[in-house]
Parts: C-alpha cells; sequence; structure tokens
C-alpha cells in the first residue's frame, strides 16, 4: 500500500519554537557569508533600516498578508475566489474545484464557462487535479489568479485567468523535495511544499524539509525565464523559515532554529526591504502569528498575550493581555478588520471549535463571535469595496 502526504512548512515548524534570539550567521543576496550581531529596535532609537513607514496595502499588486500562509482563498472587491475538495463526487480522481462567491448576489459559482459543464469530471475549467495541484493554494495579482502547479517534479507558478479558462505556466521555482519511507508493506511519500508569497512583481518562497540544517528565503520575478535569487540564508541546527508576510517596501518572515549546545528554540521576526536589500532582526520573543497594521508590529508571545511594537520609534508594549491559555488550544492567528485586530484561536475538546475577540485600538475587547454559538466569523480582505 502506498500513501502520499503534502506537508508545508508551516505545519512542521509551527508548534517547535518557543524561545527567541536575534543572533544569527547569515548570507547575504549577493552570496557571502558573515556572522553579525542583527540589529535590535529599542525604545531609545530606531533601526536604519526602518527609517521609511511604507508598510501600506496596493489592492492590485500587494500579497494579501494577512490570510494564512497556505490559503485556498483570496479576495476581491467583488468576491471572493477559493478551492473547494471534491469530497462526495463518486469515481472521480482526487482533486479540487475552484469556485467563486458573490458579495452582490450571495451565490457561489463553479470559475467555468463552458456550456452544459455538470462541474463534476476533470474536464471542468474549474478542476484542479491533485497530482499537479495539490493544495489548492490560491493568490491573485493584477487582476488575475495564481497557484503552485508540480509539473515533472517541478513547482511551477500558473496563472489563471478569472473566468478559469486560460491556464499559463509563468515561472519555474523550485524541484520538489520528495521523501519515501518503508514501514513493513506500507511506502509512505511525503511531498514538501514550500511556503510562496506574490508581492509586487515577484514570488518569496523558502524551503524545507524534515532534518534540514539550512534555511533560505528566495524570490523570483513573476514572468517566463526568469531566474531565482537567494535573499537571505541562515544555517544551523532545526533551521527554518516560515512565515513569509511582505507589506509595502518589507517582506518580513520569522525565523527560527535549535541551540547547539541545548533544545532551546532561537525564533525571531526579521525584515527584508525589497529596495536596499538589507536584512534586520525587527523583534525577539516571537512565538506564533504576527501581523502589521499602520506601522505597528503585533505579534502573539510565549503566554498568548498580543504585543505591539512601533515600527517607526521601536517603543513595544503589552497590547492585550491573553487569559491564561487552554491545553487545548491548537492555533492562534492575528489579522485586521476595519481597523481592528481580530486575535483568533481554535480549540480542540470534543470537537474543534474557533473563537474571535475584536480588538480596538486601544486593546479593549470591543466584540467577541463563537463558530460553537454559529456566529458568523470575520475574514481578512472582506472589506475591500470600502477602500
Amino acid at each position: 500500500m502506498k500513501k502520499n502526504y503534502y506537508l508545508c512548512t508551516l505545519m512542521l515548524a509551527g508548534g517547535m519554537f518557543l524561545f527567541s534570539g536575534c543572533a544569527s550567521t547569515e548570507t547575504n543576496s549577493k552570496g557571502t557569508k558573515d556572522t553579525k550581531e542583527q540589529i535590535e529596535i529599542t525604545d531609545a532609537g530606531k533601526s536604519e533600516m526602518i527609517q521609511e513607514s511604507d508598510y501600506g496595502y496596493a489592492y492590485e499588486t500587494d500579497c494579501q498578508s494577512n490570510r494564512p500562509s497556505y490559503s485556498t482563498t483570496v479576495y476581491t472587491k467583488e468576491g471572493r475566489y477559493e478551492t473547494e475538495g471534491m469530497d462526495g463526487i463518486q469515481g472521480k480522481q482526487s482533486g479540487s474545484y475552484l469556485q467563486y462567491f458573490d458579495y452582490a448576489t450571495g451565490e457561489t459559482v463553479y470559475v467555468c464557462g463552458k456550456s452544459n459543464c455538470e462541474h463534476s469530471s476533470d474536464s471542468c475549467n474549474a478542476y484542479f487535479k491533485e497530482e499537479n495541484f495539490p493544495m489548492g493554494i490560491l493568490w491573485n495579482y493584477e487582476g488575475d489568479l495564481y497557484t503552485p502547479m508540480i509539473e515533472e517534479e517541478y513547482i511551477w507558478i500558473c496563472k489563471i485567468s478569472p473566468d478559469g479558462a486560460v491556464r499559463e505556466k509563468i515561472c519555474k521555482v523550485m524541484r520538489q523535495y520528495v521523501e519515501e519511507k518503508e514501514d513493513g508493506d506500507e511506502i509512505s511519500t511525503r511531498y514538501y511544499m514550500p511556503e510562496m508569497q506574490i508581492h509586487r512583481g515577484y514570488v518569496y518562497f523558502t524551503d524545507y524539509y524534515m532534518g534540514c540544517e539550512e534555511a533560505t528565503l528566495y524570490r523570483i520575478k513573476l514572468e517566463t525565464n526568469a531566474q531565482v535569487e537567494s535573499l537571505y540564508e541562515v544555517s544551523g541546527k532545526g533551521t527554518s523559515i516560515y512565515r513569509i508576510k511582505p507589506y509595502g517596501k518589507y517582506v518580513l518572515f520569522q525565523m527560527g532554529k535549535t541551540k547547539e549546545d541545548s533544545n532551546e528554540i532561537i525564533d525571531s521576526i526579521y525584515a527584508y526591504h525589497t529596495e536596499s536589500a538589507e536584512v534586520s532582526c525587527v523583534c525577539q520573543n516571537s512565538y506564533k502569528d504576527f501581523m502589521v497594521l499602520e506601522q505597528n508590529l503585533y505579534y502573539i508571545d510565549s503566554a498568548y498575550n498580543i504585543k505591539r511594537k512601533n515600527l517607526t520609534d521601536g517603543k513595544e508594549e503589552i497590547f492585550y493581555k491573553a487569559e491564561k491559555n487552554s491545553d487545548k488550544t491548537i492555533s492562534v492567528r492575528l489579522f485586521d478588520y476595519d481597523k481592528k485586530i481580530v486575535y483568533e484561536t481554535k480549540t480542540v475538546s470534543e470537537e474543534k471549535s474557533t473563537e474571535q475577540s475584536v480588538l480596538d485600538t486601544t486593546g479593549k475587547v470591543c466584540e467577541s463571535r463563537k463558530e460553537a454559538n454559529d456566529d458568523i466569523l470575520l475574514a481578512p480582505y472582506t472589506m475591500l469595496a470600502d477602500k
């Protein structure tokens, strides 16, 4: 028997990094290695890297960074696109379908313009075959949709027209890392999918696999025959780069690795400046998710509190003090909604449940929503039409 597993960087790294520091051995974009102390921002001053204040969001060209890292949903001003699995469709090869939800009509349709198509087979324009599109990840850029595509062991970026009629391979990102393991008569195959984001004409991505001792932040232009650039490298036990979140002229990411002389994990948030190519550490003691809103970095510490750090002057404070976290919490994330901060937690007891605390600019809870109470949960980028 053969089993296939599709793994992503955040799945493998997400629960591992608990402590933090801000020094590393790095390789710059020119490929030369040097060990140096990273820039730490304090109340006394600000980093040379963040004298500017461009952390804004441009609808046509910028990454929707406050979505989950491997999101299967993207948002437009008129509606949202998402990939849905094929559960319940009998006799068909595993895969997913691209659908569109229209805000004005409240209707969901398949992204397929074929006449008389029943949207139940691989002949449908909305169909994504799992072998080539294993995770259904989506991005939008300048009016078109994009998704990672597997072909002949390589990961490509595929461009999809808004009506689903045209698919075009754009650029080859990297060879997919595949690992096979035997367990008696069973062979399991692991396919590792790198974390990727599209932002202002580039695909930013990182590589990771189990047991790796180095990680690299790369980028490639979103065009045919483009070449991959290496932006930042780090090496060491248990090394990983993850949660890539571009904002304006910066690409923020978390980096973690295990100390050589202990099991302590070093975990920090870094920022790559897309014009100067400078890389600096902007935050220590980051634990889970983070986000940027109006030049403020919000991140979750080891006690599940939300901390706020001003990226211009470096001042830092506890923005929201969380209640004692349950051992049953399996994930937390942050995103903004109508200039407010949404703190979302998922817990599992007898069944999974999602709760959202909506915080105003002072950190006060102004609204709470619970999936268990059949409340409608908030999502980022659903108010783009108002911008």
